[in-house]
């Protein structure tokens, strides 16, 4: 059940790719999707969706520490594959967002995604859908972070790996 507050948050959480282009995250994981997505066990609304993306990229800020431009980009790049494999899900779940991004192109012209990851990405070679790419990304960041220090402990980096993600 949506509460007041959860409406009020909603509606101004705002994602901006650059000045001249952003779109209502709302709009995209909530407001046009099927209502078969919202009976998982983890999500009961739209607002639960950005729930999970709020407090997983939270988290990726509270344990990936530094203050160095690298650590930034690396916090920065893991939150938008988490984005980028959520649009591409709701991409062939919800007709509104298909119009949105009709093909992966779109993701690139958004800002979500660089022309380097979308070579990447349709280099693999699969007979299924590809929604694990930017989640593997988001991995291997993480490892790079634990390696170079920028996670303090072993715990937290097993907690990103296995829970948070």
């Amino acid at each position: 059940m949506q509460t007041n507050a959860d409406a009020s948050a909603a509606k101004g959480v705002v994602f901006g790719w650059n000045e001249d282009n952003f779109i209502n995250l709302l709009y995209i994981f909530g407001s046009c999707c099927v209502g078969h997505v919202w009976s998982s066990p983890w999500c009961k609304s739209p607002i639960g969706i950005i729930k999970l993306l709020v407090t997983t990229a939270l988290t990726i800020a509270q344990y990936i520490r530094g203050t160095s431009e690298r650590a930034r980009l690396i916090r920065r790049n893991c939150v938008r594959y988490m984005i980028v494999a959520q649009a591409m899900v709701f991409r062939d779940v919800s007709p509104a967002i298909r119009r949105r991004f009709p093909t992966m192109g779109h993701l690139v012209k958004a800002g979500l995604l660089s022309e380097d990851e979308l070579v990447e990405f349709d280099a693999i070679k699969s007979p299924q859908s590809k929604y694990w790419q930017p989640i593997q990304w988001l991995f291997s960041l993480v490892t790079v972070a634990k390696e170079e220090g920028l996670i303090a402990d072993s715990f937290l980096y097993v907690d990103l790996i296995d829970v948070r993600v």
